[in-house]
């Protein structure tokens, strides 16, 4: 599947990329940034699923290391309304083999204004297949 990936925006951080048959838009993280810097990525990312209208979004943070609580606590008041405010339907995230990861990330990402199924995982290549084979309607609830 990586033959039908449209890169879009890269830096020493972080990579956006398109699957255009699938309207998948994934944000992979490549070392830990500082607070300023995952903001600046995140913001970019956010560029690109309004740009593209995306509705599926798969962000693999498998080697961004843990989230600074203010961190997460700019994901959930500024992060979340932007992804229901763009429709977003499905998150899927890649992170690494830490249960107090998931659990972090679900805590901000599962707000009660949530609009989208979320989804972890620990490869990207069976995130992306269930944003691509995903037929469900939305349950307001996260699968950790």
């Amino acid at each position: 599947m990586d033959r039908m990936v449209t890169p879009l925006h890269q830096t020493s951080l972080y990579r956006i990329s398109l699957y255009p048959q699938y309207c998948i838009l994934k944000l992979t993280w490549n070392h830990p940034p500082t607070s300023q810097e995952f903001e600046r990525g995140t913001m970019q990312f956010l560029k690109q699923v309004h740009l593209h209208q995306a509705k599926k979004i798969l962000v693999d943070s498998s080697q961004r290391g843990d989230s600074a609580p203010q961190d997460l606590l700019w994901l959930t008041h500024q992060v979340v309304p932007i992804l229901c405010d763009e429709e977003v339907q499905q998150l899927a995230l890649v992170v690494p083999h830490n249960p107090h990861h998931a659990r972090n990330l679900e805590s901000c990402l599962m707000t009660s204004e949530v609009c989208y199924d979320l989804q972890f995982f620990h490869a990207s290549a069976d995130a992306l297949d269930w944003l691509r084979c995903y037929a469900g309607t939305f349950k307001g609830r996260s699968v950790a």
